[in-house]
């Protein structure tokens, strides 16, 4: 299986969309980079990390890449909101965007999901 990708906002059932889709139990999910689980949760998690830790996300997720080329990948979407005030906050948002797009042209298939409702972009 090649990488999937999956995005949405926060509690719009993007983990039990792919569950369903991709016939995953709860016990394949993970926070990313969860070694060894087919259900890579929490990107954003990732990115903020990275971006707090002076990292840039997308050289990072290069290096791990033997860990999500074959997954479902699930990321809330941050970059649709209101712009944050704080600089720290605009960063993270600016990078997590382009790890984003990065994977997005690596992934097999891209869904947004709203309201528990999938809209296939790729």
């Amino acid at each position: 299986m090649k990488m999937k990708l999956i995005l949405g906002g926060a509690y719009q059932g993007k983990a039990t969309w792919a569950a369903s889709a991709f016939g995953l139990a709860q016990t394949e999910f993970g926070d990313f980079p969860a070694a060894g689980k087919w259900g890579q949760c929490h990107l954003e998690r990732f990115s903020r990390a990275c971006v707090e830790s002076g990292k840039d996300p997308v050289a990072e997720m290069a290096i791990l890449e033997p860990m999500w080329r074959s997954c479902v990948l699930i990321s809330r979407e941050i970059g649709c909101g209101v712009v944050p005030l704080d600089a720290k906050e605009r960063l993270w948002r600016e990078a997590h965007g382009r790890l984003l797009r990065y994977l997005a042209v690596e992934a097999e298939s891209v869904v947004r999901i709203f309201c528990g409702l999938p809209e296939v972009l790729k």
